[in-house]
């Protein structure tokens, strides 16, 4: 008898714990709504791997048992763009993505040849097809660099990842900051503040200043 209510008991306490598991769900979409299925979804955090799974025939994925915290939800298909999301998952509350993929741009080159006919000579075009181009310079940091590390976050021990997208305009400064993720709200306010002191030698194409994108890393850790 003892037993049997000591195994009743696990029961309970294992199906109350399975229902308040945090879940993180979503479907993948096409740009004409359409869903799409076999799509790789990786579940990241601190942009490290944790799990993977594929979206099933209606496009839709599931990371069940998931841990309160912040995740990032990345899906890749061949002849897609990436799509990243971040979430920040709290206890008791599941969350529910609704991801995009975008058509990637296809390059490429084509050869049309066939065979000379006898008696011809060949002549190339000497008319150029158009202005020389595709020459671009990198650009460079004059004035920025490692950050400090901030006095509050130290002090409570805070570690953590922050990456951030900006524009690096033609007069070599950076605006239009973003952040892609971030694992500490502290962390990323001192990342997004030093982003935006730091100064550059803007890209350059075919010697004229052009914007450019920058995605910065930064790895808060304490030693």
């Amino acid at each position: 008898m003892f037993r049997f209510v000591f195994n009743s008991a696990i029961f309970i306490a294992l199906a109350v714990a399975s229902l308040a598991a945090e879940t993180i769900i979503g479907t993948i979409y096409d740009p004409q709504g359409g869903t799409v299925a076999g799509v790789r979804v990786m579940l990241m955090q601190d942009y490290v791997k944790q799990r993977e799974t594929k979206s099933d025939d209606a496009g839709e994925f599931a990371f069940p048992e998931v841990a309160p915290g912040m995740y990032q939800v990345q899906a890749k298909q061949p002849r897609f763009g990436i799509w990243q999301q971040t979430v920040q998952l709290e206890a008791g509350q599941n969350a529910r993505l609704n991801a995009i993929l975008h058509v990637a741009r296809i390059d490429e080159r084509i050869g049309v040849n066939t065979a000379l006919p006898p008696g011809v000579t060949r002549q190339r075009s000497q008319r150029p097809v158009a202005r020389a181009g595709g020459k671009v310079g990198f650009p460079k940091l004059l004035d920025g660099g490692r950050p400090p590390y901030p006095p509050e976050a130290s002090r409570q021990g805070i570690e953590g990842t922050v990456v951030l997208a900006g524009t690096v305009k033609t007069d070599g400064t950076v605006f239009n900051i973003d952040a892609l993720g971030s694992s500490a709200p502290e962390l990323e306010a001192a990342a997004r503040d030093e982003l935006s002191k730091w100064r550059y030698a803007p890209m350059t194409l075919n010697g004229r200043p052009v914007e450019c994108g920058i995605t910065l890393v930064l790895e808060y850790r304490l030693r």
